[in-house]
């Protein structure tokens, strides 16, 4: 029977919307059902929802594409931070912490297997159905970065290699769970695997 009834917002409006109105005209309607105005009552209550969910929808996308440009002129401004502190502090100096910048650790380049990754956060992405994934970040490594649909990490939807430690997938179903992992790769040196981290994909 409930294979008949939708799981859908506005269909199952719709289906509660002819039935109210079907009970109003049914006189031998039993007692014991639901009344038509309870009926009707689901239904208003549900296109009132999905329109405000449309509405919200729509600002948010159009929030998200507002963000773009600030975000852009916000990273082109911080690199121009990140070279006016290389020339006073030099580039491997703490003091780029200050200014919200690591230092750079162009003296030395480590070899051997990399450590383990350790994903710092996830959030929305720039766009819906996008994710940005953020993890620590190692010396003088690449990395490989996979998420999957399922908290077994068996149902792979994706992969990238990313060269910063960070990165953002795009593409995603909205409103689904993914589940994310992180490695690092030194020249044939590869690291374990992160733990893993999940997130819903953004409407």
């Amino acid at each position: 029977m409930l294979a008949r009834i939708s799981v859908k917002g506005d269909e199952l409006a719709r289906q509660c919307g002819l039935a109210g109105a079907a009970i109003g005209l049914e006189p031998g309607w039993p007692a014991m059902a639901p009344a038509g105005a309870t009926m009707n009552g689901y239904a208003q209550v549900l296109s009132d929802k999905l329109a405000l969910i449309n509405r919200l929808e729509s600002e948010l996308r159009a929030a998200r594409q507002s963000i773009k440009p600030i975000i852009a002129d916000a990273r082109r401004d911080m690199a121009k931070v990140d070279k006016a502190t290389d020339l006073l502090y030099g580039d491997d100096s703490a003091k780029k912490i200050n200014f919200g910048l690591s230092p750079k650790k162009t003296t030395t380049t480590p070899s051997g297997e990399p450590e383990q990754v350790v994903i710092r956060a996830t959030g929305d992405g720039t766009g819906p159905g996008s994710m940005w994934v953020d993890w620590e970040a190692q010396p003088a490594a690449v990395y490989e970065v996979q998420w999957f649909t399922d908290a077994d990490m068996t149902l792979m939807a994706g992969s990238a290699t990313a060269t910063k430690s960070e990165i953002e997938v795009e593409g995603l179903e909205r409103g689904k769970a993914y589940w994310f992992r992180v490695r690092a790769v030194r020249g044939s040196k590869t690291g374990p695997w992160s733990d893993q981290a999940t997130r819903v994909a953004s409407i």
